[in-house]
């Protein structure tokens, strides 16, 4: 086990949060990412591939799903949760795909391995569509699972071709999320290197990053700021930081595994080269948590088109 594990594992019983004998917050890996066209076929073909990649990795773990329609929990072993790519044909441009798969033993309770995704609706143009999943921190340190976490990542950047999107470890909570924002607030603030997901991200991620993370995808529309994806490229060489390319995005990658300390400690230096990259791409109009609408987030949409 590498020194930067044993010490996020010296830290463990300082993250959890136990509500009924459940664990309702911890620390975790996860990943989102943030597309266009969510309505076409062309994409939702993409996004399918990507979950039953999730899927293929992890079948034996994963336990329930949410019904489509009514969201409520249906146990996989029930084989009545409809197959994904059959209830996406049944679709048309104007439903949305909502989809969320767990392996937690109770809904209130955090998942070691979950994915969800929700894309927009045909005519709201200047709505993004998003993938998330997590997995057991262990699998960013484990050198088998770690490429197995790492080959699904390239496969989602590639096929959905994210304009924005990161990976690396964050506090992790049940899928109804809300009533633990309090507990993930105070985790946050006690450590660096974790990647808060918020309400923010959802309606300001096409305005750009608000922070680091182990894996930071800026896509080519992203890069325009800077004059295109090669220029960007380019800039990154200049702040010591080789971007992975994939597919129509680059990858800024922070280490070789995420880095997590105390707020006392200071950050990993490749994170602090790796942001230096980062800073121009930065929506910097966040609030702490990421909770703020501000007049940039129209800036893009002509872009993606």
């Amino acid at each position: 086990m590498s020194l930067v594990r044993e010490n996020i594992e010296a830290l463990v019983p300082d993250f959890p949060y136990v509500e009924q004998d459940r664990i309702v917050t911890t620390i975790g890996f996860a990943a989102s990412f943030y597309f266009w066209e969510g309505h076409t076929t062309a994409k939702r073909r993409a996004l399918v591939e990507c979950i039953e990649a999730f899927e293929h990795a992890y079948a034996d773990r994963l336990k329930w799903g949410c019904d489509p329609d009514s969201w409520n929990t249906i146990k996989l072993a029930d084989k009545r949760l409809p197959a994904l790519r059959d209830y996406v044909a049944s679709l048309d441009a104007d439903n949305c795909v909502e989809w969320h798969l767990s392996s937690s033993a109770h809904r209130e309770e955090v998942a070691d391995f979950s994915i969800t995704c929700m894309t927009k609706r045909a005519g709201e143009d200047k709505q993004m569509s998003w993938l998330a999943f997590q997995v057991p921190r262990s699998h960013a340190f484990d050198e088998h699972h770690r490429q197995q976490l790492e080959a699904l990542l390239l496969l989602m950047i590639e096929r959905l071709s994210p304009f924005h999107g990161h990976a690396g470890l964050t506090v992790v909570c049940p899928e109804l999320a809300i009533p633990y924002e309090g507990d993930v607030l105070d985790v946050a603030t006690r450590y660096r290197g974790l990647y808060i997901e918020g309400a923010g991200d959802l309606i300001c991620a096409q305005s750009g990053p608000k922070s680091i993370d182990w894996f930071s995808v800026g896509g080519d529309v992203l890069a325009e700021r800077l004059g295109g994806a090669q220029a960007y490229a380019d800039y990154c060489r200049q702040c010591v930081v080789e971007p992975i390319r994939c597919g129509q995005a680059l990858i800024l990658r922070s280490a070789n595994a995420p880095h997590l300390g105390p707020v006392a400690e200071p950050l990993q230096q490749s994170y602090v080269v790796a942001n230096g990259a980062l800073r121009s791409l930065r929506d910097g109009a966040y609030d702490s948590m990421g909770g703020r609408v501000h007049q940039w987030r129209d800036t893009l949409q002509p872009l993606y088109i």
